[in-house]
């Protein structure tokens, strides 16, 4: 709601600027915004796949990346680009997630010996990692099945 400067009364709706500001303090303030508004829509997708809300069949492996990549690469250089970096910072949040098998579950297992005071039995965290990399790879497995069978 936005006062009307001409006689007081206000106004219902938005706005959309269309200026493009320039500076390197705004490639960085836009550079810091998209980042934290693309983490937290990862945040939000994987809890959604958690909770059911989101199945597994929405998800895309190799091919369905490899087709997207076409597909942005017909759009432009620069949705190249951004879709580059999208899957890039993507990657990256999966791998510091505390999964078994990825850095997030090592780095798990570090907390669990900080808070512990003495070192996990190594037969033991092997055995989680082992169970936790099958598990990743079933995953695969199914996500490009689903690839696939996109395809037809």
């Amino acid at each position: 709601i936005v006062p009307n400067e001409v006689d007081g009364n206000y106004l219902y709706g938005f706005s959309l600027d269309d200026g493009i500001e320039k500076g390197i303090f705004k490639a960085f303030e836009y550079a810091f915004t998209k980042f934290t508004s693309l983490i937290s829509q990862m945040a939000v997708i994987i809890g959604y796949l958690f909770t059911g809300k989101l199945s597994l069949s929405s998800l895309s492996g190799p091919i369905g990346i490899y087709n997207i990549v076409g597909e942005s690469a017909q759009a432009g250089f620069i949705n190249l680009v951004y879709l580059t970096a999208f899957i890039s910072l993507n990657v990256g949040f999966m791998n510091l997630l505390p999964l078994p098998a990825l850095d997030g579950g090592r780095l798990l297992f570090l907390i669990i010996e900080k808070i512990k005071g003495s070192k996990v039995d190594p037969k033991y965290e092997n055995i989680v990692h082992t169970l936790g990399f099958l598990l990743l790879m079933a995953l695969m497995i199914v996500v490009t099945f689903n690839d696939i069978m996109r395809l037809f």
